[in-house]
């Protein structure tokens, strides 16, 4: 018997009030010109966090990661390989897959 709880899923729009019932079309998207969203990221400020974040580690923190990271893979970690040679070599397409594997078989995507 399998006794994993099963996932409840709830909405993805909880309405608040009578102005969010307003504000959105029947598919629960915001209509055009509402602006109860807001209007979001002021430009540039992503590019300030990343610097941000980026400053904190250094060439030597770096390095260590990669280390780290290589030892991970070689000691048998899917996802630390994954990561890895995604970074190194770009992410694999479909249609790499496709040609080397001689079939297009989503299981391996």
């Amino acid at each position: 018997m399998d006794r994993r709880r099963k996932p409840t899923y709830s909405p993805r729009i909880k309405m608040r009030d009578k102005t969010d019932l307003d504000a959105r079309d029947s598919r629960g998207r915001f209509k055009p010109g509402h602006r109860i969203p807001g209007p979001g990221r002021p430009p540039g400020s992503t590019q300030e966090i990343k610097a941000e974040f980026l400053s904190a580690f250094t060439l030597n923190d770096v390095q260590t990661i990669a280390r780290d990271l290589k030892r991970l893979a070689r000691a048998g970690s899917i996802r630390a390989a994954q990561l890895l040679l995604e970074r190194l070599l770009g992410p694999v397409t479909k249609e790499e897959m496709v040609q080397k594997a001689g079939h297009p078989d989503d299981r391996f995507l």
